[in-house]
């Protein structure tokens, strides 16, 4: 079960670490989408990458090795 968890855990840290460059061509190129009209928005979730990934480990268990 612990092992399913950590797995799960880098399977969502993984996603969210492979959609960081698309999130960083529409704040480059200033693209609207899914509510983010500004620069202020996008920069802000740009921002909260790594606290999601963060998240995602430490949520799932993940070992700290």
């Amino acid at each position: 079960m612990r092992h399913d968890r950590v797995l799960v855990g880098r399977l969502i840290a993984a996603f969210v670490v492979a959609v960081f460059p698309g999130k960083l061509a529409q704040y480059v190129n200033k693209r609207d989408g899914f509510g983010l009209d500004t620069d202020r928005k996008r920069l802000i979730r740009l921002l909260f990458q790594p606290v999601l990934v963060a998240w995602a480990m430490w949520s799932t268990g993940m070992p700290k090795g």
